[in-house]
């Protein structure tokens, strides 16, 4: 574990100064909320929406913004980036080492499963696709809602095969480890679908898996109910066309144009060599069906699923991570639902 840390420490040390700049600027320099600890100061926390005072888009996020809190006030950083840097780091850092022990259990039937693991983990903790999730310090809500489904997925298999106490005090983890990760960030509810995929892919019992899913549905119910006594009060908000221009657009349009994003989202894991900070308005043009990126996106993720298929059996490792993969990217992936962006490098944290 020390060596990956340092391994990943060398990667961002020189990222460490970096100013708080774009959404960062809004989050921390310009939120009142976050500049006193004070009794109000956590009460608007708990009680109003993500961009306080700026704009309704229903996000509610109140553990990262407390972060922010710890930082500039308690901590001491004010503006001074180092910080914040710091924690960031440290948060990438405790995720590293949950990357790791995951590996140990994908790979539980391999001989070389200690150096499969290692590799999984250097391999993530320094891949360029994740720079916007660790630098840019508004990147700490998919920093804290990736501790949640890693941290709740691990809690869930080893509660699993445990003995009645120990049990109870993995479920006790789980529903933690969900509920940090959830109100942190919206899309931490994946936590649930990574558990359905590592169970369906070593063939776990439901019986036995049951008490875990009853843990996660207690931290849904709470997150769900404050976030909807929240959010009830506050005004239906508009996505601005210029942040996601698949709001001006048809429903097959939309789709399409989110399906060739999925196309870019796999090309830059697999060759990083273009990354930015901003895909918004104009950076990706609205797709059809003669569009050959958008073709290609479509063959890649048929030809993904067919590999999963074909790997249920044969190699449970590589179907939990092409199924882990789309399931972490729903949330934002403009498939479902239409979110507050086209496109952006953090939403890759996870998958």
């Amino acid at each position: 574990m020390l060596a990956l840390w340092a391994f990943a420490l060398l990667a961002y040390s020189n990222s460490f100064r970096a100013g708080l700049v774009f959404d960062s600027n809004l989050a921390i320099l310009q939120d009142s909320r976050v500049h006193a600890a004070t009794s109000e100061n956590l009460h608007l926390i708990l009680t109003e929406e993500y961009w306080y005072n700026r704009t309704t888009t229903g996000l509610y996020r109140p553990l990262c913004t407390f972060s922010y809190l710890l930082n500039y006030a308690i901590f001491g950083n004010g503006p001074h980036p180092a910080g914040y840097h710091w924690v960031n780091f440290a948060l990438h850092a405790v995720n590293i080492a949950l990357v790791y022990l995951l590996g140990l259990l994908l790979f539980q039937e391999t001989k070389a499963k200690e150096r499969l693991a290692f590799a999984l983990a250097a391999v993530w903790a320094v891949h360029p696709v994740l720079t916007e999730s660790v630098t840019n310090i508004v990147g700490r809500a998919d920093l804290l809602a990736g501790f949640g489904v890693l941290a709740g997925l691990l809690c869930h298999v080893h509660g699993g095969a445990a003995s009645p106490w120990r049990k109870l005090a993995w479920l006790a983890g789980l529903a933690l480890a969900a509920t940090i990760g959830l109100f942190s960030k919206e899309s931490a509810v994946v936590v649930l679908a990574a558990m359905v995929i590592y169970d369906l892919a070593f063939h776990q019992t439901w019986r036995a898996r049951a008490a875990g899913y009853l843990a996660l549905a207690v931290s849904f119910l709470v997150f769900f109910y404050v976030r909807g006594q929240v959010l009830a009060n506050l005004p239906a908000g508009l996505v601005p066309f210029g942040d996601n221009p698949l709001m001006g657009a048809s429903f097959w349009t939309a789709r399409l144009t989110a399906i060739k994003v999925v196309g870019k989202y796999l090309w830059l894991l697999l060759w990083p060599s273009r990354l930015s900070c901003d895909y918004s308005y104009n950076q990706i043009p609205l797709s059809t069906w003669g569009d050959w990126k958008t073709l290609a996106a479509v063959a890649a993720c048929a030809a993904l699923a067919a590999v999963a298929m074909a790997c249920y059996r044969r190699s449970k490792p590589m179907f939990f991570f092409i199924a882990f993969f789309f399931a972490a990217l729903a949330p934002t992936s403009n498939l479902v639902i239409l979110i507050g962006t086209i496109m952006a490098e953090r939403f890759l944290y996870l998958p």
